[in-house]
């Protein structure tokens, strides 16, 4: 009987003891979502996003959380259940089953050291059993920031990046040494009344982009997404003096409109020089040409909205690019403005009327392709055949159409295999956009005609055969 009761005693205390896990805080009752949040890149001044974590009580009654404090709290903020304003929190209590939000920001004051710099902290959570520990960790970055600003003459080089807000105007000179990237906010424009001098290299370009750093999906950067900025205007305004825009090795990525050359000058026109750059992911135009004399040489303009390429008015040289329209194709490019319509990968508006220059296009060597048919037209079809120019050694996904200097082009169709990729699922599955040529189905290899080309070399920096190839990439052979 003694015997039996010890086994009872036993059990009950079992019993007790497994009761008062369920009671009771215990070393094991909380646990944190992450043990480490990781922040995208911080510029100087500018908040960062928003971070968040949870801590759950896991058991079913309530559990005092003694401390969360920041070990530091130098550059890292915390809001604990909606209270902010300090780096440390002391008895607060998570009811049984229930959870608690950290929401945690960082911010990095202006340092004047030029570089990326590490910064990390923790958040330590204590409870009378039990010690948790959530390292937080960004990188952080001086940057130049302009705002709502004008300038006679606007220098910008590489010793930092800059950020521009709202309305940046230049009236005289915008000149960009190789290097620079220039952080656009949302509807940042950069307008140039007066000349443009921007010169990056094949290994240090000049670009342009989005000033969000972090992700819209878990493995989508905002910088994929179209119209987060609104664009880069050359404008001649009624001057004597004809501009002069010299760009070379520029990336222009993600704007509602990329660059917008215009002007209401029908006469002196201001010339445009733009090579071995890449416009792309933009809403509306990629490259939008109204009244000026240009030539435009071993670029790629890509996946814009409306037209990569409209040309109007002004004498217009297309050597070595390649115009790629698959915006949309075949499911979606991310995009902030849905209402776009639709229009052909480059579109040459060769009417004439007394408001703009007669207009003379002359495409040689290049590519112009897209994911709808076609991807080149004329807004009057009617005038094609007088129309002044020269279409010679191209790719085009058009009908063939008549005109006197058309000549040695290959005419393609939707089912052709022009480029490696024309697909974007997402940046983890490396299937970004990619417009370089299919070396093994390609119908642009070898069609170009050298006469035409002004280098040896093409976007990449790689030397051209002979024949060389259509378009702004050289094929790259698979071994």
């Amino acid at each position: 009987m003694n015997k039996g009761r010890i086994i009872l005693s036993i059990l009950l205390l079992c019993l007790l003891t497994n009761c008062q896990h369920d009671l009771f805080d215990t070393k094991h009752a909380l646990s944190v979502s992450a043990d480490t949040v990781i922040f995208p890149m911080i510029f100087s001044e500018v908040p960062s996003i928003t971070m968040t974590i949870k801590i759950h009580n896991r058991q079913a009654s309530a559990v005092t959380i003694s401390s969360i404090r920041l070990q530091d709290g130098t550059n890292f903020r915390i809001n604990v259940d909606g209270e902010s304003g300090k780096s440390n929190f002391e008895n607060i209590t998570i009811e049984g089953k229930d959870s608690l939000y950290i929401f945690i920001q960082f911010f990095q004051p202006q340092s004047g050291r030029a570089g990326i710099f590490e910064k990390e902290d923790y958040i330590q959570i204590e409870t009378q059993h039990q010690r948790l520990e959530v390292v937080l960790q960004a990188l952080s970055q001086d940057v130049i920031i302009l705002k709502k600003q004008q300038f006679g003459t606007l220098e910008m080089t590489h010793r930092m990046p800059y950020v521009l807000y709202d309305t940046i105007i230049v009236h005289d000179l915008l000149s960009i040494s190789e290097g620079t990237i220039v952080f656009m906010h949302s509807d940042a424009t950069l307008i140039a009344y007066g000349d443009v001098e921007i010169h990056g290299s094949t290994t240090s370009k000049v670009i342009f982009l989005p000033d969000r750093t972090d992700y819209i999906f878990t493995d989508v950067p905002y910088r994929y997404v179209a119209g987060m900025w609104n664009g880069i205007y050359l404008v001649d305004s009624l001057t004597n003096n004809p501009r002069t825009y010299n760009m070379d090795h520029v990336e222009i990525i993600s704007a509602r409109s990329g660059l917008v050359v215009q002007s209401n000058k029908t006469t002196n026109l201001s010339q445009l020089q733009l090579n071995n750059s890449r416009i792309h992911n933009c809403t509306y135009y990629g490259l939008y040409a109204h009244n000026v004399d240009m030539t435009v040489y071993n670029c790629l303009v890509s996946n814009c909205g409306v037209n990569n390429v409209y040309l109007d008015g002004g004498e217009h040289k297309l050597i070595h690019t390649t115009i790629a329209g698959y915006y949309g194709y075949p499911y979606t490019n991310l995009r902030l403005f849905t209402n776009v319509l639709r229009s052909s990968s480059l579109l040459i508006d060769n009417k004439i009327h007394n408001k703009k220059a007669t207009p003379k296009t002359y495409i040689y060597n290049s590519i112009v392709a897209s994911g709808f048919y076609p991807a080149l037209e004329f807004a009057d079809k009617k005038i094609v055949a007088s129309y002044e120019g020269e279409f010679k050694n191209n790719y085009l996904l058009c009908d063939k159409f008549d005109h006197p200097q058309s000549q040695n082009n290959v005419y393609g169709s939707l089912q052709d295999t022009i480029f490696k990729n024309v697909y974007y699922f997402s940046e983890n599955r490396r299937s970004y956009y990619d417009f370089m040529l299919n070396e093994k189905t390609s119908k642009a290899i070898g069609i170009g005609d050298a006469t035409y080309s002004l280098t040896n070399t093409d976007f990449a920096g790689k030397t051209r055969s002979t024949p060389p190839d259509a378009g702004c990439y050289e094929h790259q052979v698979s071994f």
